[in-house]
C-alpha cells in the first residue's frame, strides 16, 4: 500500500469536509430549518463521506488496526455498535422528530394515520 499513501493529501480533507457538511445539515434538519436544500446536500455529502471514508480506511488500514490494541478503542467500538443496534431495534432511526416533536404532515404523522398503533 506504499503507492496509496499519496492519496492521504486529499482523502483526509475530503473526509473532514464531508463530515462537517453531513453533521451540520443533519443538525439543521433536526432543528427543522426550512428554505435551504438541506436534504439533497445531506444525502449527497453522505455518499461522499462514505466513499471517501472507505478509501481513507483502506489507505490507513494498518494504522486503523493498531487502534484496536488499546482497550478504549475496543470499548468505543462496542458502545457504538450497541447504540446503533438499539436505535435500529427501537425504530428511533426512522422517526423524524425535531426538538418540538414530530413535524405536522411528517413521516411520523403519516405512519400514525396508516397504523394507529404507532
Amino acid at each position: 500500500m506504499q503507492g496509496l499513501s499519496g492519496t492521504r493529501r486529499w482523502t483526509t480533507p475530503l473526509v473532514a469536509v464531508a463530515f462537517v457538511a453531513v453533521g451540520l445539515t443533519g443538525l439543521l434538519m433536526l432543528c427543522e430549518v426550512r428554505g435551504l436544500p438541506l436534504r439533497g446536500v445531506h444525502e449527497w455529502m453522505g455518499v461522499v463521506l462514505v466513499l471517501a471514508g472507505l478509501w481513507h480506511l483502506l489507505v490507513n488500514w494498518r494504522q486503523f488496526l493498531g487502534h484496536f490494541t488499546h482497550r478504549s478503542a475496543v470499548l468505543a467500538t462496542v458502545v457504538a455498535v450497541l447504540l446503533t443496534t438499539v436505535l435500529l431495534a427501537t425504530d428511533q432511526g426512522e422517526q423524524h422528530h425535531g426538538p418540538r416533536g414530530p413535524r405536522p404532515g411528517g413521516e411520523g404523522e403519516r405512519r400514525a394515520a396508516v397504523d394507529p398503533a404507532r
